[in-house]
């Protein structure tokens, strides 16, 4: 007689949270559209505003992108203070990305800072970041036309290299 044994198997998903300050609501928006994007591709994805983490928040994450708005070439101080506390986290090997926003005519945007964080805490990045437009000199936006599917679109390239691992 042959004894049956009935196992329980749990496939946990992939979990990525999606990080980012805003001045104007731009990066909001952006970082949302990831997040949408993240979903479609099968990746369970929270979105928040930097304030609203604590840094241990972040051990839960098999993924982590990172956004912020570009000021004059560099990142918002805020979004220094909170990558530079990082430090205390263990990042090594969790996968990321970073977007920023910035006018269309800014050719040097916050990710390239945001990345060098990343490196320098052992992320693996696993697509180049996304810049997201703004026209020259709108001030507080509307980011350009079409920027929106860009960012839903990186989220689910991200989402094909999260689950490829």
């Amino acid at each position: 007689m042959q004894a049956y044994v009935r196992m329980r198997v749990e496939i946990r998903m992939a979990r990525a949270l999606v990080v980012y300050h805003t001045l104007y609501g731009n990066t909001e928006r952006a970082a949302k559209a990831i997040r949408d994007g993240l979903m479609s591709g099968g990746i369970e994805t929270e979105c928040k505003r930097i304030i609203e983490i604590r840094t241990d928040d972040l051990k839960a994450f098999d993924a982590i992108i990172f956004g912020t708005p570009t000021h004059m070439e560099d990142v918002p101080d805020g979004v220094k203070r909170f990558m530079e506390s990082l430090r205390q986290v263990n990042l090594r090997e969790k996968k990321g990305a970073a977007f920023d926003t910035r006018y269309e005519d800014e050719p040097i945007g916050g990710l390239s800072i945001l990345e060098k964080f990343m490196k320098s805490y052992g992320m693996k990045i696993v697509t180049e970041g996304l810049p997201v437009l703004l026209p020259s000199g709108a001030g507080e936006g509307p980011l350009i036309a079409n920027e929106i599917s860009k960012c839903t679109n990186y989220g689910k390239s991200i989402a094909e290299k999260i689950i490829a691992k």
